[in-house]
């Protein structure tokens, strides 16, 4: 049986995991509470998807060495973060693969399916928040691993 996390916590903030209704993934949580965990994440990381003006608030302070705990119904798991990122969407509201999004710092662009594959299945087993910013032009993602495992490989982007 698989187990879904069920709360997740990090500097002074808690939050319920919501899961995706099957037949929705694009649905997040707008609750103030709550993160939604995406569903169609199928490689085993752990990605949440948390709302630009509730819970995405908190999770853009989140910053490099912070700690994140999550819960499970049999058990808890901790996370360090180890990079944060910020993309500016060339078209904010097109859901296509090949839709481009700009890394904010290096000016590299990606297309979104590049960016999914990066984002929730580079690296080995890692957790993956994403929210987004400035009425969704942007999205914020932050990247952290488990305490007692290093990842296996870089998250670096191709230049």
């Amino acid at each position: 049986m698989r187990m879904y996390p069920i709360l997740v916590s990090f500097l002074s903030f808690v939050f319920v995991i919501a899961q995706q209704p099957a037949s929705n993934s694009l649905f997040v949580s707008l609750k103030p509470n709550e993160v939604t965990q995406y569903s169609r994440v199928v490689c085993g990381s752990i990605a949440l998807l948390a709302d630009e003006y509730e819970a995405g608030v908190a999770v853009r302070q989140l910053k490099k060495d912070d700690i994140i705990t999550v819960t499970f119904s049999d058990h808890v798991e901790q996370f360090q973060v180890t990079e944060t990122r910020r993309y500016i969407a060339y078209e904010p509201l097109v859901v296509r693969e090949d839709a481009l999004f700009e890394n904010v710092d290096t000016g590299d662009t990606i297309t979104s399916l590049e960016l999914g594959d990066e984002i929730y299945c580079g690296g080995g087993y890692h957790l993956a928040i994403q929210t987004c910013f400035d009425n969704a032009k942007g999205r914020f993602f932050v990247f952290a691993f488990p305490l007692d495992l290093k990842p296996e490989r870089g998250l670096n982007i191709k230049p």
